[in-house]
């Protein structure tokens, strides 16, 4: 894990409820150089709002936190009017991100998705007039419950700059994902602690190697096995684990300690 990783962890550790989610967000926007961080979870088993907003619409916020219909949480840097104009405009009805994070396991990157449709240009148009950068990168997260979050980077630069941080940083933005879901699901009472199997030091090996951005196909010739029997170690950790796909993994590996950099 960088150092950058290390210090927001330790903070995201340290937060005492839901409400200290606000400032971790923050804390990762300005350690990146991000415009915004947003997380978005459902079904967390939040029940009462405790503030309620008085433009309505279902929509909650207290101490930098986001609920819909007491059910929701968000925890993001994007305005109050944004929220609000996203929810009254039904854009979460044609958002491909969100849309394209609930089908999918992998991590989306903005510039890969359709926004050709007419509707989806309005979306993307009206967010950058809200000033939600034109790049984002988010990362879809499911719990053991089934419950669903997404959590995203966003900036406005040019693509070359954008590939750079993801180059740089993939990893971290997908582990902080999985952390901070943890993390809400642990204050919202459904976090499960569920005892893992010892992992071997060729899945521990492994899993260090992808979380240090190393491909496949290299993390495989650096351990002097086939792809095949890389894989094989792979599927064999994140069973161990409880994972539900790799990112995850390797998340739940570094959270209980049982894969360190080297």
């Amino acid at each position: 894990m960088s150092k950058a990783l290390d210090a927001i962890v330790e903070k995201l550790s340290a937060i005492p409820d839901l409400s200290g989610l606000g400032d971790v967000i923050e804390a990762i926007r300005t350690t990146y150089d991000v415009d915004h961080v947003y997380y978005y979870a459902v079904s967390l088993g939040l029940d009462t709002p405790v503030f309620e907003d008085t433009r309505g619409g279902g929509l909650t916020r207290d101490q930098g936190i986001w609920r819909r219909d007491g059910r929701s949480i968000g925890a993001l840097s994007y305005s109050a009017d944004w929220i609000h104009h996203y929810f009254e405009a039904k854009f979460d009805l044609i958002d491909p991100v969100l849309n394209g994070s609930l089908g999918s396991f992998a991590p989306l990157d903005w510039g890969r998705l359709d926004w050709s449709d007419p509707g989806r240009r309005r979306f993307f148009n009206e967010a950058g007039e809200h000033g939600i950068g034109n790049q984002g990168y988010t990362v879809p997260v499911r719990g053991p419950g089934g419950q669903f979050a997404i959590f995203t980077v966003n900036k406005a630069c040019a693509p070359a700059l954008w590939a750079k941080l993801l180059d740089d940083y993939r990893s971290d933005f997908m582990l902080l994902a999985h952390y901070t879901h943890q993390q809400a699901l642990r204050f919202a009472g459904t976090a499960r602690q569920d005892l893992a199997r010892p992992l071997s030091p060729r899945e521990r090996d492994a899993l260090r190697l992808l979380a240090e951005g190393v491909s496949r196909a290299r993390a495989a010739d650096r351990l002097g096995i086939s792809e095949n029997t890389f894989r094989v170690y792979v599927d064999s950790a994140r069973h161990k684990l409880g994972a539900l796909n790799v990112p995850h993994a390797i998340a739940l590996a570094a959270y209980r300690g049982v894969m360190t950099p080297q």
